[in-house]
């Protein structure tokens, strides 16, 4: 993990790591650039229960995970 002086660095992207919350394994997703602001994730299941986090990563390393979020999707796969 990164300490909070290297954490200062410019953030280069972002991992959006997520999976059903009865599976442990997560799927990450880079999202590279600073700038990005979203990111669609798609073929999920529906009426399922995920758990999202988020991770910044810079040349020196990767931050610690965010708190996560669990939504659940619907009929169409869309979150409720």
């Amino acid at each position: 993990m990164l300490s909070k002086e290297e954490a200062r660095e410019d953030i280069l992207g972002y991992y959006v790591l997520y999976n059903i919350k009865s599976n442990s394994t997560l799927v990450n997703r880079t999202v590279d650039g600073k700038e990005t602001t979203s990111y669609v994730i798609t073929s999920l299941k529906e009426f399922t229960s995920y758990e999202f986090a988020m991770q910044a990563f810079n040349s020196k390393g990767v931050s610690e995970k965010s708190s996560k979020l669990e939504k659940k999707t619907d009929e169409d796969s869309k979150f409720i």
